[in-house]
This record gives structure tokens, C-alpha cells and sequence, in this order.
């Protein structure tokens, strides 16, 4: 991906060309990108106005997007790159039609369409694929976020069949910068852990079935072969051989007792039906006279059981090691976790991300923003703040700026080097910035010193880990750290 001007007039001969399957915040990540413009000026040049929340699943001002790239029709936009079809695909027309006009009058729509939003499991931070970054690569010359990976039923790449992995690109509220499928952005944990056949083809068949109701694209509902009352019944939950009647309870008990791994991932899903004979998720969508459910996660959830258990799929039930696994909480629960940390596990979060940034290369400041961006959970106590001492810590290890312009001038000369030039005083200023000739010429003389040599002031002694990887990066020959 090359870097850009901006044009001044024409955003629509600039605006990267839309890519199969891309949410159209991707996409706009990607203009910022090329633009080199921050946040607010993208929203300014795409939205007319500085401050908008451009969701992922569904946003609002596509209107104006659409005029602003030129040539696009804003309800096609909606229905190709955005989660639109997926939440809507068991509404009846006029509610289909009533949320696609909020969305194009940039009105509030998750209120809307939700309803029961505790059934619909909201991914914390967007999801991503390393094989099909890798083949987006190839093909496209970049990365982008998928569509059919932001799928409440999303835990696998069906392409690939292996687990997605959670970026620390935070989908909830907040202040919202357009993020590239990067390197620091995705280096977050697998959403599930190693399994084998046949654990994995449930969830590789339950995001399937996703992907149908996303791709459906018809003007009507999606016609499936069978309504899940009907194959209730045909499974083998009848009362009776004469009547009507669902064994509920039965199926309830069946579903937990085949579905550990789901249950840990959305603990709700065991409350399929409650002591008290109230509906349960499950109810909600099998009860003969009752208004049928149009909550589409658990309606994938448990169509694509029913068809597993239809075709004699065998249910895995033994337990698994989900250390270092992410699994989406809700706000209060990863509140509570986050909050229950000592200082010394905070300092560890902290630490790991920061030795990370250090081993970048080129060199990227350890600010706080740059640490929080390559953990999702470091990201989620950035938001939550743990009652201010989180971002004091942030702030406490942040690099200094003298300390980040001696690493990109050592970097700076190792490349140099290795290349058999030499990089003159005014070139080394150009490359960081405010800083005076003198200036740059002392960090010159510290940075062109053997690594790690004795020091009077015991200050300038890199004793600490992170310090002393970087060193290493920088001058690999050097073996005393």
C-alpha cells in the first residue's frame, strides 16, 4: 500500500476501491490511511462533520459516504458491506425496510433491531483471519476487515478452518480511530482453543449457517427447506406420535449437555428454558402460537444444531485448556475481571506490549495509545480505566521523546550501515523532526557508542528487559545483553 496526497477536490477518484466481503469501515480506514489524515479530518472530508461513530456492523452515514466516493448507491453499500442483511434476514419486509431508511437517515438503528441485544452476542473487538490477511495480501495488495468474520456465529475461517483471532480494535463506544488490518492490531489470541474433528466442524457448521443468512440478499426472507418447529419435531422432540406438542425440556437438557464448548463461550445459551416454564431462547423459536423469534444468532444457533443432531454428528463433551483463549464478556464481567487485577499483573499487560513495540521495525514510540493498541485487554482497561490508575500507569511507562529519537537514530545508522552509506547530520534531523542540529548530533554520539558500554551516571544503565531487547534488535552482534 503506497503513500498519498490527498487530492483537494476529488475524494472519489482517491477512495480505494471496495473489496469482496469488506465492511465498509475497513475501507474507510484504508482512505485515512492513504490520505494521512487523522481521524477527524476523515469524517470531515467523508461525513461532513468531525465527530461520528462509523459502527462496524451498522453505521450510519453511508449517504453521505456514498456521495462522498462518488457513484454508489448508498443501499447497495449497506447490503454488501455491512452486517445489515445478516440482522434483518428473519424480519418481516416493512421492518426490513423501516431500519434499512434509519440507516440512510442517520438514525440510531441497534435499539431498532435488537430488541432482546442480550441474545446477540457483540464481539468486543473485531475479529480477523492470518490466513486470508495473508491471501488479501497477495491478491489485493493489503489487508482488510472481513464481513463474514464480525458474525456473532464467526469463530472460524470456514475458507481456512482454523479459529479467527481477536484484533484489539475495540468495536463498542468510544473515541474511534479507523485502524488498518496492521501488525500491532492483531496480535490478540485465538477465540478458541486447539480441537480437533469433530469439535471444530461445529462451530465451522454453526458459522456456515451464518454466512447464509449474511449472503441471502433477497427481497423476501430467506426460504430454508424447513421451519425450526418442523424440524423440532422431525428430530424427534414429539410429545406424541398424534400431537403437536414439543418435548422442550428434552431438547433444552440435550442442547446443554452437547454444547459445553458453546456454554462457555455465551453462558446464556444454558438457560434454554427456565424452572418456572417461562420462554428460553429455545422456546422462542419452537412455541406454535407465539409470534415467531427474530433474534438470528439463536436462531443460527439452533438450526445448526438440529442439523448436526439430524445427522447423527457426534458431540464432543470432553474438557478443554482455555488459557490464553479471548472470549467475549460483557462490559460489567470484563470490568470485574480487569478490576480484580493486582499491579503487578496490570505491570505485566503493560510490560509484554511494550517490549513488543520496541522490537518494531522502523521504530514506534511506546505512547500510550501505541501500547494499548496491541492488546485487546490492555485496550479494554485503557477504555474502562480502572477508576484513573490504568492511564496513569500508561502514561507513567511512555517513552520519552529523547528516547524514541535515539532509537530511530540508531536504527537509523544500523541501516545505514548495512546498506554501506552514510547518513549525514542533516539528513539524521530531517528523519526526526524538532529537535536542533546540536541536539541530534549528541544523540548521534550516544547512539554510535558500543551498546550497553559502562556509564558513569548508573541511571543510563539498560538493565531492564525491554530496553535490552531493543538493543538487540537494533545491533544483533552485540551478545552482552
Amino acid at each position: 500500500m503506497s503513500d498519498v496526497s490527498l487530492p483537494s477536490q476529488n475524494t472519489s477518484s482517491f477512495f480505494p476501491p471496495i473489496l469482496p466481503d469488506e465492511l465498509l469501515l475497513s475501507a474507510v480506514a484504508r482512505f485515512s490511511f492513504l490520505s494521512r489524515t487523522d481521524t477527524y479530518t476523515t469524517n470531515e472530508t467523508l461525513f461532513g462533520r468531525r465527530k461520528i461513530r462509523f459502527a462496524y456492523d451498522l453505521p450510519i452515514g453511508v449517504v453521505s459516504l456514498a456521495r462522498a466516493i462518488g457513484g454508489s448507491d448508498p443501499a447497495q453499500l449497506v447490503r454488501e458491506h455491512t452486517l445489515y442483511p445478516f440482522f434483518v434476514a428473519l424480519l418481516e419486509s416493512e421492518q426490513r425496510e423501516e431500519l434499512m431508511r434509519a440507516m440512510l437517515s442517520d438514525r440510531k438503528v441497534h435499539n431498532k433491531l435488537f430488541g432482546r441485544i442480550s441474545q446477540v452476542p457483540r464481539p468486543e473487538f473485531l475479529r480477523h483471519c492470518p490466513a486470508c490477511d495473508r491471501a488479501h495480501e497477495a491478491n489485493f495488495g493489503v489487508r482488510y476487515w472481513q464481513r463474514r468474520h464480525q458474525l456473532p456465529t464467526s469463530l472460524v475461517c470456514v475458507e481456512h478452518r482454523i479459529p479467527l483471532r481477536a484484533s484489539s480494535v475495540a468495536t463498542s463506544s468510544g473515541v474511534q480511530r479507523y485502524e488498518l488490518v496492521s501488525e500491532p492490531q492483531v496480535q490478540g489470541p485465538p477465540l478458541l482453543p486447539e480441537m480437533g474433528e469433530p469439535s471444530l466442524e461445529r462451530f465451522l457448521h454453526l458459522a456456515s449457517v451464518g454466512h447464509d443468512l449474511l449472503n441471502w440478499q433477497g427481497e423476501a426472507r430467506p426460504e430454508f427447506e424447513q421451519s425450526l418447529r418442523t424440524m423440532v419435531l422431525e428430530t424427534g422432540y414429539r410429545r406424541g406420535p398424534a400431537d403437536d406438542d414439543i418435548e422442550n425440556i428434552r431438547l433444552a437438557d440435550e442442547f446443554r449437555r452437547d454444547s459445553p464448548d458453546l456454554i462457555r463461550l455465551w453462558p446464556w445459551l444454558n438457560k434454554a428454558i427456565d424452572t418456572a416454564g417461562r420462554l428460553g431462547w429455545i422456546r422462542m423459536h419452537t412455541t406454535r402460537d407465539a409470534p415467531p423469534s427474530r433474534v438470528t444468532f439463536t436462531y443460527a444457533v439452533l438450526r445448526s444444531y438440529l442439523q448436526l443432531k439430524r445427522s447423527s454428528f457426534s458431540f464432543p463433551s470432553q474438557t478443554r485448556d482455555w488459557t490464553g483463549i479471548h472470549v467475549d464478556l460483557s462490559a460489567v464481567e470484563r470490568r470485574r475481571r480487569m478490576e480484580s487485577l493486582t499491579e503487578k499483573e496490570l505491570e505485566k499487560l503493560v510490560s509484554t506490549a511494550i517490549d513488543q513495540i520496541l522490537l518494531e521495525q522502523p521504530p514506534v514510540r511506546a505512547l500510550p495509545t501505541e501500547i494499548f493498541r496491541r492488546s485487546p485487554a490492555i485496550a479494554h482497561a485503557w477504555r474502562i480505566d480502572l477508576g484513573g490508575r490504568f492511564r496513569s500507569l500508561l502514561t507513567d511507562r511512555a517513552e520519552s521523546l529523547d528516547s524514541f529519537h535515539l532509537r530511530v537514530i540508531r536504527y537509523a545508522l544500523t541501516e545505514a550501515l548495512r546498506s554501506d552509506q552514510t547518513l549525514s547530520d542533516s539528513a539524521l534531523l530531517h528523519l526526526v523532526g524538532k529537535r536542533t542540529i546540536e541536539e541530534v548530533r549528541a544523540l548521534r554520539a550516544e547512539a554510535e557508542r558500543p551498546a550497553l558500554a559502562g556509564d558513569q551516571d548508573g541511571s543510563r544503565q539498560r538493565t531492564d528487559r525491554s530496553r535490552c531487547l531493543s538493543v538487540r534488535t537494533l545491533f544483533p552482534q552485540n551478545r552482552d545483553c
